[in-house]
């Protein structure tokens, strides 16, 4: 399921870059690709000039920067092998970027970004899912529904497409686990091997297991489609950590967007 989930990350970031360089250091694999200088820019507000992924099997590593950073990059990795995968090698490169941009363009950390990561679980089929976590209040949902969807802390809404599992309480869609379907319908039809599930509980309802039910209930739906089913979430995100867990996920993958912005005059 791993190197589904690489290649799909691959595909994802080569969409409009190029990979340029692919070596082995020690028993560490890095695939580099180059971002092309105009994709820096995000509407002239917050800049991405570095991507970095961490996968947990082989100690192998994806990244994607502006050329002006490939230099620094391998040289890094080549001196702090041993501390590679860890929360300084985050803070290490954070560090340098903020100098040099700071320096070269006046750009700044984004502080609401700074110190998160993402963290990336995974599962190989329906054998390692925990289906007795599976509640009767959780219901699986086709298009749009007649029900009314608290969209604040689900992320859904009564038009949302394809399939989706919530958890139905007193005629009100409390919970929902949904998967991105936009790799199927939009600009990436070749990564369809591989499907994230997003969740959302609305804040009155927590606690109750009707995330993990949810979760449960679309990844069997995802694997039983043929496609392997991945859960994404934010280092600070502990609640959602435990929800991917205990539906029988495991971590793959810990990922850092180095996202800056221009510096208020």
């Amino acid at each position: 399921m791993l190197e589904k989930v690489k290649e799909d990350n691959c595909k994802f970031y080569c969409y409009s870059g190029e990979l340029i360089k692919e070596i082995n250091i020690c028993s560490i694999s890095v695939k580099y690709i180059g971002l092309e200088e105009n994709k820096m820019d995000w509407g002239g507000k917050f800049y991405v000039p570095l991507q970095y992924i961490q996968y947990n099997d082989d100690n192998s590593i994806l990244i994607q920067s502006f050329p002006e950073f490939k230099d620094f990059i391998f040289d890094f990795i080549n001196k702090f092998l041993d501390d590679l995968f860890s929360k300084n090698t985050f803070d290490y490169m954070y560090k340098y970027l903020s100098d040099k941009l700071k320096e070269s363009f006046n750009i700044i950390p984004n502080p609401d970004w700074y110190e998160n990561f993402s963290v990336g679980y995974g599962i190989n089929g329906k054998s390692e899912l925990n289906l007795s976590k599976k509640q009767d209040s959780t219901v699986m949902f086709n298009e749009k529904t007649e029900y009314e969807v608290i969209e604040k802390y689900t992320g859904m809404d009564k038009n949302t497409r394809g399939i989706y599992y919530g958890t139905l309480i007193d005629d009100k869609i409390v919970s929902v686990a949904s998967w991105n379907n936009y790799h199927i319908y939009t600009d990436y039809p070749d990564t369809v091997n591989v499907v994230e599930i997003g969740s959302g509980t609305h804040e009155d309802y927590r606690n109750k297991g009707y995330a993990v039910s949810n979760v449960v209930s679309m990844a069997e739906w995802i694997l039983d489609y043929g496609f392997y089913a991945v859960y994404n979430t934010s280092s600070r995100n502990i609640g959602s950590q435990k929800t991917a867990k205990s539906a029988g996920f495991s971590e793959i993958r810990r990922w850092k967007m180095y996202v800056f912005k221009q510096e208020e005059i």
